[in-house]
């Protein structure tokens, strides 16, 4: 028992330091103050409950005894920042200043301070007398400003090495640059003693905690002669420290033990209750200390939180911590303290029955902590119920026996009926005449007992016993006497006053108990017991009672006849509580037991254990259950919420709300306003002075009492004002934002748990400089965040974080999209007038919003005051009357009461549109209906939901969206929601102020509503779809996104408490101490932090808000940590989408260029994303990329099942509804589409039905895989969708990396179309490498997991290098990446000048012809390049590559390197392109075409595939590809018109053509104009197109090869045009056309038929006509001295006679002197 008594007695001391934060020595491990680098000094100090010093219940000079688990390794505070060092020196040495119980800031070593206006000068003025003492109390010296300036120099002397350097640097000047050495003089420092008791610190910056800093040991004194006497020994025993604080050290003995005496030297002596602190060390300290504490062998223990929880638990199971604290501090606490003797707990039964009275034993329990608990939730005021008398019991008792019903018909006039105020208060002032009649006895009696408490219970059990006898002063006297005392007649007097006053208090209810009476009228019933006597029953009757007769002996019959009373205020159920006093229905009676059985819980029993020991053990094991299943993700299978939500089917993943009581609390929160507002009321009706608020408060609270009011008050008003008050604090309740403190509580812990360090930093310092280290900020924007855990945690621990944080986003966003898509479908069609289901029109969707505008309005009028002016007004409104008239007229003097009459006219006229239209009233009324029924739902879910997690609920107007309140209300959502982080965007604006902007006109000073209006001109137009969309939308934001929000804002705060500065660490820790603190200790550190001024006057909600206010701005505050401090900032960033916010670089980018330029840009890559992609059918062939990776890693046997699954339609309907990654792909079916949106949907058909194809291939066939592997369906679907989406990529909110969600220009042009390519990138190198490859090695062995790799390498390269090929040959696209065989032939393809495809086309030829002769796809022996052409082969190897490497190709156009364009709308090159068509060519020419279809590429819905069409037909009408108009036109490349070239290039455009690749490959170069124009000239006359243009490149190719001599080169050519199947003329064209010389194909082609070599015959023919007649002395022209040369030159031709006579008679000379030739 006495073990048990002192557990709850612990209990009540842990709760009272909880609750009270108090600093007097007494519970904690130190005797007067505390201090480390991160909580303040004395927060730690053993501590009180706060009463003043002459109730302390310490003991003059005794001993404190604790233990300490961790070991000391100095007592030098300068160099250490561990708490355990620092803790005992904070004893030893004083600061600046100190905390109070409250932690609210008082002088110290410091009596007062000052700061400059500017803040960043602070001046201290120091207590004088104030001496140092070595450790036996001889005086040193005394304590000056430099013993401060001291200390701040040892710190920043590097040679010291401190750890609490960055305190100081971090704020003081010149400090950082002292210890760097850039600042060599300490006087240039900002600490500075301006004289021996005057200290100056100069900051930085203003820093607003930069007092409480002063408790830090960074601003502790140290002496600097006795430092520099004592050298390196200094702080390395006790005595080698000084000291000036409340204690000093005797002795230290490392491992062993710590002991401090009481400083009686010291300034505040007076306030240091222990002589002697004694600590023992023990590794095992935190385990063993609690039952030690218990057995009395240490006065100090920390209570583990997992017992300080089932504690609180057991305190005040069905509340919550704040239910508990005040439970401790109003009831437990004063009436066990002290408590040494053996008590009842009075249990609530009937004292008497049937089978007469019960005994002691029967009617209490004993005292355990578990049976208190059971009477505080059973009492209707808790204690109320506590053995001992009570104003309550004493009214009952002294109330005189009746014999007989004429008894009470004698007493009936004083028996009369009151209301239950009266009754209240009479009791109350009963309790306060029985408070002073004990005390008066404890003052002047003898004690029988050695405690106050059980004294004053023992005298009022004998008043209530002295109640039951005879009322005289003889009886009461004899009364005392019989139990040892001895009281004077004036005590007697006094006692019967207090008896007959009590039983003169009349009651409202009588329940068969013979000392309990009402008048006959005020009793239901008599309920009685079928033995008693008949005639008192029948005398009942026959006065008009009813009675009722139960079994005798059967209690349940009993309990079912009592309950079975119409109207009964009481129930005799022993645990029933005070609200149950009604009529339940069965379902409520159900409810509640469901409610009482999660209250109980499985919570150990202390009576059902042997000993402590085994009740300790059976709590941790439950409080560690309870911390499992605090980390346990919930997935929303679970999820239960509350019938609001489950009516709307939401479900959510991994839930963080607390449901419990939601609708309470909701109902205390409505009750709670009201009476509010009737105290408003009330201190208006009574005219109250502050004065007597004053007194009325303090009587509420308990201060005063009635007698204490002044004579000059009017009593009567001051007490029914404090009954406003007392109902005020009955029904004041902080449960709600203690909602969202638990939550916050939950989730930190849980942050800490899943982002503990594992210690193994080996992978962390691998990376550590790496420029894409898994922790930093460029891998962390570029890669998904589960990607991100795994790198930068490991795949186990990473893999944790993900269940916890970020696969919930991706659930959660899935399930708001089938929600919207569930309510859109609820208001898709209506019943018309024929029965039909149809959709509304445009105009019933303007007359629907406008009618449930117009019955919201049409209700607030029939509510009001007001009704019969308001509606006259509108009428008259309605009728073309002037505001200023009608207001006058109708007396609508304010502002409300006008706006509604205008809102009614409104109504009014929509009733006579909606009779005067054509549109089918009926389905409107449908609609309306159904609207406001979803509008209903939707506020009472989403208060629901609000409230759960600590937000208070919202206004409403039934039948509205919740947006529509009146002024009062305005607001209240968008507040709420950006409390939670949501941010509604600019899209929606903000929430308006009221409907009074709901006009048909738009009105500049009106507000409109952003949701079901929109603005065209100055009109306003409605359509409540578009307003039910967008309400939806943001709805399902809120109600899904919301717990993710709160669990990512989690981890942030974890980061910046866990590793920011150490000082703001140390604020927000004290600012979260005082989280429960009292209102006036709130207030006092909000003013001490400059929070508040000194006239503020908040209320202790408004002062909690402000408070949690501070604590966010501190966290937020923190900039940078010592670790993880990208991905701080990284979470951050996260958290922000996901509330609708922008990143931290867009803002900065919004501020470099300004939101408009940003906004351009914006469009402007968005127009191009939209116009490259909407109806491009290469895009939409393009989603196959990731097929071969599918296939590789599930192999192509379930892809072949999956495509058989789809085919036979199993993958649609449920199947498809439950798998979020294909809800992901089917999106949101909105209801309303313009014409452009329909068009842009319809273009954008193709591409979604292809991925939709592929991403139903994927989740399939893992599905059918994971099944026969084993797994349940559930466990398959879940692996199936998350492999679809690991390998395929998502763009899903909270799942795609952050890097695509950016708005920052430069980012969307650099990541345009990269969402797939960077994903599968990584989807390589981190899932099937990297981590993955770790994992599974972890899983199957190094040697399995090799081997599983090297098979998916396989197949996804064959895969790729076949789908490619298809593709190729198909549309021109290679989409599939990481085609590394591809890649290879590709390189010799371009080597060689052909395609990929060519390339493997002539391979199989070769092979084909030398087994067959035959060449089986007829490609040219001889195509190839006679030399391998390396650069080719390398340059388009580059290319190719670039093409599958994330980000690269994007770069380049935005750095304009190489051929990439910029991703985004040429519009100046369009213009200028444009102009110059015109002007070459006039308005109409194909140039100019051509240029604005490249702008429609660029900017339209479509406009790629248009301008591809367009250039695939005109590439075929015009024969081939042109670059260049005009006399400038260039054939790039001849096309023919066959029907698979038609077919492709009307589909894919020029470039799918076999043509255009086989030109690239070649080397890209086409024709010059000249030869262009040589091209068309043989067209034209009839040449084939193909064989010109093979011609003139191989012309151009002879003329490219340098290694042929002229004569070659010249015979080459001629070869080539005599090789051509064209006419002579065609050949003669073509020959002196390229050959730009003089000589003649005719000419040649005769030479050599002559048997002439066509070089010799060119060289001649260029040597002869460089030949010139010789010329005399006098110049003239010798004769025939040419024609002799030109004969030489042909003699010396190695030619024979007929060839040379030949030449001869070419070149004209006569045939007549050909004998004369030297050849002859």
């Amino acid at each position: 028992m006495k073990k048990i008594l002192a557990i709850v007695l612990c209990l009540v001391m842990v709760l009272g330091v909880v609750g009270c934060q108090s600093n007097t020595p007494a519970d904690t491990d130190e005797p007067k103050q505390t201090n480390d680098n991160n909580t303040p000094a004395n927060t730690d100090a053993p501590q009180t409950s706060g009463e003043p010093a002459e109730e302390s219940p310490y003991v003059e000079d005794a001993t404190f005894r604790y233990l300490y688990p961790s070991e000391i390794s100095t007592l030098n505070y300068l160099a250490t920042s561990s708490t355990v060092d620092f803790k005992p020196a904070s004893n030893f040495v004083d600061t600046l200043i100190e905390y109070d119980q409250y932690g609210v800031v008082k002088p110290c070593l410091a009596t007062s301070w000052e700061t400059s206006d500017d803040g960043l000068v602070w001046t201290f003025h120091l207590r004088e007398g104030v001496k140092w003492y070595d450790c036996e109390l001889n005086e040193y010296a005394d304590v000056t400003a430099d013993d401060f300036v001291f200390g701040a120099e040892w710190i920043l002397t590097p040679a010291n090495e401190s750890d609490n350097v960055d305190t100081l640097a971090n704020v003081i000047v010149n400090a950082k640059e002292y210890f760097d050495g850039t600042v060599t003089d300490f006087a240039e420092v900002g600490v500075k003693a301006l004289d021996e008791h005057t200290l100056q610190y100069t900051l930085k910056d203003t820093c607003p905690y930069f007092l409480s800093m002063m408790t830090y040991v960074a601003f502790m004194p140290a002496n600097r002669q006795f430092v520099e006497e004592s050298g390196e020994y200094y702080g390395t025993s006790n005595d080698t420290l000084l000291y000036n604080g409340a204690y000093y050290c005797t002795s230290w003995e490392p491992q062993n033990e710590l002991v401090m005496e009481r400083n009686d030297n010291y300034w505040d002596a007076e306030n240091v209750s222990i002589k002697t602190v004694y600590g023992k060390y023990n590794a095992e300290a935190e385990a063993l200390a609690p039952e030690m504490y218990l057995r009395g062998e240490i006065d100090e223990a920390t209570i583990p939180v997992e017992i300080l929880d089932s504690w609180m638990k057991m305190i005040a199971p069905d509340g919550s911590w704040s239910d508990a604290l005040r439970t401790v501090k109003d009831w437990v606490k004063p009436q066990l303290e002290g408590l040494l003797g053996e008590r009842g707990i009075y249990n609530g039964k009937d004292a008497v029955t049937d089978r007469g009275r019960r005994s002691f034993a029967e009617t209490h329990w004993d005292y355990t902590a578990e049976n208190i608990v059971k009477a505080m939730n059973m009492a209707a005021a808790k204690g109320a119920n506590v053995y001992g008398i009570t104003p309550e019991t004493l009214a009952a008792t002294a109330t005189q026996e009746y014999k007989t019903v004429d008894e009470m018909h004698a007493d009936e006039a004083r028996l009369r009926t009151v209301s239950e105020e009266e009754h209240a208060k009479a009791l109350r002032d009963l309790g306060i005449y029985l408070d002073r009649v004990t005390d008066d006895l404890l003052r002047t009696t003898k004690h029988q007992f050695d405690n106050t408490f059980e004294e004053e219970q023992n005298l009022s059990r004998i008043i209530a016993e002295a109640a039951k006898g005879k009322k005289t002063a003889a009886a009461v006297k004899a009364a005392f006497r019989k139990e040892g005392y001895a009281i004077s007649d004036g005590h007697a007097k006094s006692i019967l006053a207090l008896i007959d006053r009590a039983a003169n208090i009349p009651t409202g209810y009588y329940e068969a108990k013979p000392q309990r009476v009402v008048g006959f009228d005020e009793a239901l019933a008599v309920v009685a017991p079928d033995n008693a006597p008949a005639d008192l029953l029948g005398e009942m009757r026959n006065a008009g009672m009813n009675v009722v007769e139960y079994k005798a002996g059967d209690e349940a019959d009993r309990l079912a006849k009592v309950n079975s009373i119409e109207k009964a205020r009481f129930s005799v159920d022993d645990e029933q509580d005070k609200w149950e006093n009604t009529r339940l229905t069965p379902e409520q009676k159900e409810q509640l037991e469901r409610a009482r059985a999660r209250a109980r819980g499985d919570a150990p029993r202390m009576q059902d254990f042997d000993n402590v020991d085994d009740y300790f053990a059976a709590m941790r094991q439950r409080a560690e259950a309870e911390r499992k299943k605090r980390m346990r993700n919930v997935p929303k299978e679970e999820f239960e919420g509350t019938e609001a939500l489950q009516d709307l089917g939401i479900k959510i993943e991994n839930s963080a709300g607390l449901y419990q009581n939601v609708e309470q609390m909701i109902e205390n929160d409505k009750a709670a306003k009201k009476i509010q507002r009737e105290i408003r009321r009330a201190e208006k009706r009574l005219s109250v002075t502050p004065k007597e608020k004053s007194y009325a408060a303090g009587i509420a609270a308990g201060i005063y009492d009635a007698d204490d009011i002044p004579s000059r008050m009017n009593a009567s008003k001051v007490m029914e004002l404090a009954d406003y008050y007392t109902a005020e604090q009955a029904m004041k309740s902080d449960t709600i934002p203690m909602q969202r403190q638990d939550i916050s509580q939950n989730l930190r812990a849980q942050a800490a748990e899943l982002f503990k360090d594992t210690g193994n930093d080996t992978f962390e310092k691998k990376y550590e400089k790496a420029l894409f280290s898994p922790k930093g900020g460029l891998a962390l924007y570029h890669r998904t965040p589960q990607r991100s855990m795994r790198a930068i945690f490991g795949w186990e621990q990473g893999q944790k974080i993900n269940e916890a944080i970020f696969e919930p986003v991706y659930v959660n966003e899935q399930e708001r999209k089938r929600f919207v898509n569930r309510m859109h479908d609820e208001v898709r069609r209506f019943e018309d007038k024929n029965g039909k289901q149809t959709a509304l029109t445009e105009k019933e969707r303007a007359l629907t919003q406008l009618v449930i505008e117009g019955k919201a309005v049409a209700e607030l009028v029939a509510a009001s005051d007001m009704k019969e002016q308001l509606i006259h007004a509108a009428e008259n409104l309605k009728a073309g009357g002037e505001m200023a008239d009608v207001s006058q007229e109708f007396g609508l003097h304010d502002k409300e009461a006008r706006d509604l009459a205008r809102r009614y006219a409104d109504w009014l006229q929509t009733q006579e549109d909606l009779a005067g239209t054509d549109v089918d009233q009926t389905k409107v009324e449908h609609a309306v209906e159904a609207y406001r029924t979803l509008y209903d739902k939707f506020y009472k879910a989403i208060n629901h939901f609000l409230v759960a997690h600590g937000y208070e609920p919202i206004g409403f107007i039934k039948g509205y969206a919740p947006h529509f309140q009146p002024e009062a209300e305005s607001g209240k959502l968008e507040k709420a929601l950006k409390s939670i982080g949501v941010d509604l965007g600019a899209e929606a604006g903000s929430l308006p102020a009221s409907i009074a902007g709901l006009t048909k006109a738009f009105k500049p000073n009106k507000r409109y509503n952003p949701f079901f209006q929109h603005r065209a001109g100055k009109s306003t137009e409605y359509d409540v779809e578009k307003g039910f969309e967008k309400y939806v939308d943001y709805l399902s934001d809120v109600l899904y996104h919301t717990d993710d929000i709160m669990r990512v804002r989690a981890a942030v705060k974890y980061f910046r408490e866990e590793y920011g500065p150490d000082e703001i660490s140390a604020e927000i820790s004290r600012a979260e101490s005082l989280r429960f603190a009292p209102k006036e200790a709130k207030e006092s550190f909000l003013k001490s932090a400059g929070l508040l001024t000194n006239t503020s006057d908040l209320s202790y909600a408004d002062l909690s808000a402000k408070m949690e206010e501070y604590v966010e701005g501190l966290f937020d505050s923190i900039k940078k940590t010592s670790k993880y401090s990208d991905l701080t900032v990284w979470l951050d960033d996260y958290a922000n989408k996901l509330a609708g916010k922008q990143l931290f670089s867009d803002r900065d980018m919004e501020r470099e260029v300004g939101r408009t330029s940003l906004n351009v840009g914006r469009k402007l890559n968005k127009m191009f994303a939209r116009a490259n992609v909407a109806g491009n059918l290469s895009s939409s062939l393009n989603q196959t990329a990731q097929l071969p990776m599918i296939a590789g890693e599930i192999g192509p046997k379930y892809v072949i099942k999956a495509v058989n699954d789809i085919i036979a339609g199993k993958t649609k309907g449920d199947f498809a509804d439950q798998s979020d990654f294909l809800t992901e792909k089917n999106g949101i079916d909105y209801l309303t589409n313009d014409k452009g949106s329909k068009i842009t949907s319809a273009l954008f058909w193709p591409l979604e039905r292809m991925d939709y194809l592929i991403s139903s291939i994927a989740v399939r066939g893992k599905y059918r895989k994971e099944l026969d592997a084993g797994r349940s369906p559930k466990e398959a679907m879940k692996a199936a969708d998350r492999w679809a989406r690991d390998i395929m990529g998502t763009r899903s909110k909270g799942a795609a990396p952050l890097t695509f969600q950016s708005k920052n220009l430069i980012a969307q042009i650099v990541n345009m179309f990269q969402v797939e390519a960077l994903n599968s990138w990584e989807h390589v190198t981190q899932d099937l490498f990297g981590p993955g490859l770790k994992e599974a090695e972890a899983k199957l062995g190094k040697e399995e997991a090799a081997k599983r790799l090297a098979g998916i390498i396989v197949a996804t390269l064959l895969g790729a290098f076949l789908l490619n090929r298809v593709a190729e040959e198909g549309y021109g696209g290679t989409p599939a990446q990481f085609d590394v065989i591809g890649l290879l032939v590709g390189f010799l393809a371009s080597g060689n000048g052909l395609s990929t495809n060519e390339q493997i086309a002539t391979w199989i030829d070769d092979a084909w012809e030398s087994g067959t002769g035959e060449r089986l796809f007829g490609t040219d022996a001889n195509a190839s390049n006679d030399e391998f052409d390396a650069g080719a082969a390398t340059e388009d190897t580059l290319y190719n590559v670039s093409n599958d490497i994330p980000y690269l190709r994007n770069a380049a156009g935005l750095l304009g390197l190489g051929d990439q364009t910029l991703p985004m709308p040429d519009i100046y090159g369009t213009v200028t392109g444009t102009a110059k068509a015109v002007k070459d060519n006039g308005p109409f020419s194909e140039e100019v075409m051509r240029q604005l279809m490249g702008l429609a590429g660029d900017t339209l819905p479509g406009g790629r595939q248009a301008e591809k069409t367009y250039q695939g037909i005109e590439t075929l009408l015009k024969g081939g590809y042109y670059k260049g108009s005009g006399e400038d036109e260039r054939l790039q490349y001849p096309v023919s018109d066959d029907f698979w070239n038609v077919v492709q290039a009307t589909m894919f455009g020029r470039n799918a053509l076999s043509e255009t690749r086989d030109f690239y490959a070649a080397g890209g170069k086409g024709l010059s104009a000249a030869q262009t124009r040589l091209y068309k000239q043989l067209v034209d006359m009839g040449a084939d197109s193909e064989t010109v243009y093979d011609a003139i490149l191989a012309w151009k190719k002879i003329d490219g090869n340098e290694a042929l001599s002229k004569a070659e080169r010249e015979t080459a050519r001629f070869e080539l045009v005599q090789s051509l199947p064209l006419t002579s003329e065609e050949r003669e064209l073509l020959h002196n056309t390229l050959s730009g010389s003089d000589t003649k194909y005719s000419a040649a082609d005769e030479a050599k038929a002559q048997g002439i070599p066509v070089g010799t015959y060119q060289k001649f023919q260029a040597d002869a006509a460089a030949l010139e007649s010789d010329r005399d002395k006098d110049g003239n022209v010798i004769r025939n001295s040419k024609k002799e040369k030109v004969l030489k030159l042909i003699d010396s031709l190695p030619l024979n006679k007929a060839q040379k006579d030949w030449l001869y008679l070419n070149e004209g000379y006569a045939e007549s002197k050909l004998d004369e030739t030297p050849w002859q």
